[in-house]
């Protein structure tokens, strides 16, 4: 009974190596993980940026934010 757990857990042990290990194979030859350290990427971005709708903001100073809150209580 003891010699088919051991086997039964070696042979885990040695699926579950082999199936990890293989996420890294072919890593050296893909060209999207060979970037040069500092390179520099361009994307587009839109002519017009998206505008804020209501009650969003692109920013909030601590003073609107007491003041939208006045009178209420925790």
């Amino acid at each position: 009974m003891k010699a088919k757990f051991y086997a039964a857990a070696a042979a885990a042990a040695l699926l579950t190596a082999s199936a990890a290990s293989a996420q890294f194979l072919g890593k050296e030859d893909m060209p999207t993980t060979n970037f040069a350290k500092g390179t520099v990427f361009w994307s587009p971005k839109p002519t017009k940026p998206t505008p804020y709708v209501a009650p969003n903001k692109p920013a909030w100073r601590l003073s609107e934010i007491l003041a939208s809150h006045k009178g209420q209580s925790d």
